[in-house]
């Protein structure tokens, strides 16, 4: 009796590149050129970010992501959102976000969080200021007195003047709350903290609140939003070698 083998069929990039848009809540981007205005529109669902205090463009990390918002902390430069149910999350999340450090002050500096410092505490992702040095994400209750923070001690300290990868995630069903860096090795801790859907609007270049705080010095090319968790796959085809992927609502990630 002859047993008929079925070769597997690799999956190929691109479907892996649609693929990523299940689950997907948010792309921000400043990707290509577009006459110096940053690209102030979810490209998801049409949410719009508001520009305080002008936020320009800048070299993105490659042809992918060609261009890339700068955000200068000294002058308080920052994009905010309106409180949207696709930037809240109840159970399993991702963000993604394509960042450079233009300085390491010793104080946090944060790219990306949902945070009000008060009672609408979210999320957050974060450097930590020059003494610890490490890349962080942050998953909390209402107001923090039950936190998660999982630090990127595996990759080690970033340099100034370099693109990076930054994923940090929440898994609900495994307990634990992660980041990786350059898509390398999940560091992570046990998950604690219940996620509060709280009423504060997206930050991206600082930490909100009414007295917005720890501003990002240097540039973000890509904010990207999962109300899932990313396979091990997704994460090294939007990693790219370090090229990115630029977004296309009708097309995916290529």
């Amino acid at each position: 009796m002859t047993t008929l083998v079925v070769p597997r069929t690799k999956v190929p990039e691109t479907e892996v590149g649609r693929g990523l848009l299940r689950g997907l809540r948010a792309v921000y981007q400043c990707a290509f050129p577009n006459g110096g205005v940053v690209d102030l529109l979810d490209l998801v669902n049409g949410n719009t970010l508001t520009d305080n205090n002008t936020v320009t463009t800048a070299a993105g990390p490659s042809s992918k992501l060609a261009r890339a918002t700068q955000f200068t902390a000294a002058t308080s430069e920052n994009l905010q959102a309106s409180d949207v149910a696709a930037h809240s999350f109840a159970g399993d999340m991702t963000i993604v976000l394509r960042v450079y450090l233009d300085a390491k002050p010793v104080g946090e500096m944060h790219p990306c969080t949902k945070d009000n410092t008060a009672t609408n505490r979210e999320w957050a992702m974060a450097w930590q200021g020059s003494v610890t040095d490490r890349f962080a994400f942050v998953n909390g209750n209402a107001n923090w007195g039950v936190i998660d923070i999982a630090v990127a001690n595996t990759f080690g300290a970033p340099a100034t003047a370099t693109w990076y990868q930054i994923k940090g995630d929440v898994d609900s069903v495994g307990g634990t709350v992660g980041i990786r860096v350059n898509n390398g090795a999940r560091d992570s801790v046990t998950k604690t903290a219940t996620m509060v859907n709280g009423t504060e609007g997206l930050r991206i270049g600082c930490r909100g609140g009414g007295t917005p705080a720890l501003f990002w010095d240097g540039r973000i090319a890509q904010v990207c939003l999962w109300g899932r968790l990313l396979t091990t796959r997704e994460d090294a085809y939007l990693y790219n070698g370090g090229q990115g992927r630029q977004f296309r609502k009708n097309r995916g990630f290529y």
